[in-house]
């Protein structure tokens, strides 16, 4: 929220937080003056539990306080890219696994991940992989865009 305050100078409160006046009285403390210190702080905090948790592709993200690419993809192509890069899209394999399909197999006769569409299938997979995928380059986003009604 203070980052978005110090990116628009029209706002009220800007002056409050970029110029801030003098401390009147020794005992009293503005919350605005350790700002930075505060989020640099929690940024920190954030990219070591990153580190240490096991997310599904996280060689992906580098930097977990950084917008990844494609955030600003229409909602449709933006979820179809989370469900890739997540693994969790809506494939056979966890249809099949919630009594919503009778089958976890692709139509090109094995089991349908999103692995398996993204890197393996012969009939769907994108010669990029996740990782150009992740990228989110013109041909991912064509493909992409192929794929909404798979996923």
């Amino acid at each position: 929220m203070i980052s978005k305050i110090k990116r628009n100078v029209k706002l009220p409160i800007y002056n409050d937080i970029e110029h801030h006046p003098n401390k009147r009285l020794k005992s009293r403390q503005s919350p605005v003056w350790d700002v930075d210190i505060i989020v640099n702080d929690l940024q920190i905090e954030w990219k070591k539990i990153w580190l240490e948790s096991e997310v599904r592709n996280s060689s992906l993200v580098e930097d977990p306080t950084v917008k990844v690419p494609g955030f600003n993809l229409p909602r449709a192509l933006w979820t179809t890219l989370n469900r890739i890069i997540t693994n969790q899209g809506k494939c056979n394999y966890l249809l099949h696994k919630w009594g919503m399909v009778e089958s976890p197999i692709c139509s090109c006769g094995q089991k349908q991940t999103i692995k398996h569409i993204v890197e393996e299938c012969l009939l769907m997979k994108f010669s990029g992989g996740t990782e150009e995928i992740h990228t989110v380059s013109e041909e991912g986003i064509e493909w992409m865009k192929n794929l909404v009604v798979w996923l």
